[in-house]
């Protein structure tokens, strides 16, 4: 999942690109408590973390917020074939997380993921 994060990221910083920072590409990684992501539903997840890969490429829009994460969707052309983010969503969801992405033209995107404490997911919490 990170590595295909940061690999679209990456993909999305076209060369010569001018930006007023330049390229940019961020990750972080935080501690985060269920309720602030909407994971708390009072099924013991306690804790996680959180996932953040940022850029500042040229950013995308799609027919919906969730077109990003269909099989076979793809904002890069044939050479691609749109299976990254819906494989990135499955091993998230199947490990009781979450994920979001929010893109604007010209801009970049970014794209969040929230993980359970492995003790959560392995007690039978989502």
């Amino acid at each position: 999942v990170v590595w295909s994060l940061i690999t679209d990221a990456m993909e999305a910083i076209e060369p010569g690109q001018s930006t007023t920072r330049g390229p940019c590409i961020r990750v972080r990684l935080s501690h985060f408590e269920p309720v602030m992501v909407g994971l708390d539903r009072g099924d013991g997840v306690r804790c996680g973390v959180t996932l953040v890969v940022e850029d500042n490429g040229r950013g995308f829009e799609g027919p919906s917020p969730d077109a990003f994460f269909q099989a076979f969707y793809t904002t890069k052309g044939g050479q691609h074939m749109g299976l990254g983010l819906a494989i990135c969503k499955r091993l998230v969801e199947a490990e009781g997380g979450k994920i979001e992405l929010i893109s604007r033209t010209g801009r970049g995107t970014r794209v969040t993921v929230w993980w359970p404490c492995a003790e959560d997911v392995q007690r039978g919490s989502p």
